[in-house]
C-alpha cells in the first residue's frame, strides 16, 4: 500500500490504509481555464474515491467569504461546480487510462460550528448534475460516477466504510471536530 496523509487547508486526511492516495489539485498546479479537478483521488481495493474539500467553517474564512459560499450551497451553483470538477477529473484520468474501478464522488463540506445545513437537497442536486440514476441500466459500466455524496467531517468519520480514513482539523483552535 502507498496511502498517504493528505492535507487540504486546515483538514488532515489519513489515507495510510488506502492502496494509493494522491493530492492532485495542489496549490502550485498549473491551472487550466477550461477544466477543474477534485482535490484527492484515493484508490481502494474495489473503487476509486474522487474527493473535493470545501472548508468554509475554518475560522480563517472571512464572514463575507462564508456567506458567499453558503449562498452557493443553498442554490444549485455549488452542485454544478462540484459536478464539473468530478467530470473534468474523470475525463483527465480516462484519457490517461487510469479508470479501472468504479468511481464514487464525495464532497466534504465542513461548516464547523457556524451553521448546521441539511445536505439532502444538495445531494439530490449533485446527483442530477452528475446524471446519476438518469442513464439507462445497460450503460452502468460507462457512468462517470456510481454515486455522489456531500457530507461533513463528522459524517465521514462515522461512515462505516470511510471511518478507517479519519479526518482531523490541524489547527485545533479553529473549529472543533
Amino acid at each position: 500500500m502507498s496511502g498517504a496523509i493528505l492535507v487540504e487547508n486546515d483538514l488532515r486526511f489519513d489515507f495510510t490504509r488506502a492502496i494509493k492516495a494522491t493530492h492532485i489539485d495542489k496549490p502550485n498546479r498549473a491551472e487550466s481555464e477550461c477544466s477543474a479537478i477534485v482535490d484527492f483521488i484515493v484508490e481502494l481495493p474495489e473503487e476509486l474515491l474522487y474527493i473535493e474539500v470545501k472548508d468554509p467553517g475554518n475560522v480563517a474564512t472571512s464572514q463575507e467569504d462564508f456567506q458567499n459560499f453558503f449562498n452557493k450551497f443553498k442554490s444549485k451553483e455549488l452542485s454544478k461546480t462540484l459536478a464539473k470538477k468530478c467530470r473534468d477529473t474523470f475525463f483527465s484520468e480516462y484519457v490517461m487510462d487510469h479508470i479501472e474501478k468504479p468511481i464514487y464522488f464525495i464532497a466534504i463540506v465542513e461548516f464547523g460550528n457556524r451553521v448546521f445545513p441539511r445536505y439532502t437537497s444538495q445531494i439530490d442536486k449533485l446527483k442530477k448534475c452528475l446524471f446519476i440514476d438518469k442513464l439507462p441500466q445497460q450503460s452502468t459500466n460507462h457512468r462517470v460516477v456510481k454515486n455522489g455524496m456531500i457530507m461533513d467531517v463528522d459524517a465521514w468519520n462515522m461512515h462505516s466504510k470511510l471511518k478507517q480514513f479519519p479526518i482531523s482539523r490541524i489547527n485545533t483552535t479553529s473549529n472543533q471536530l
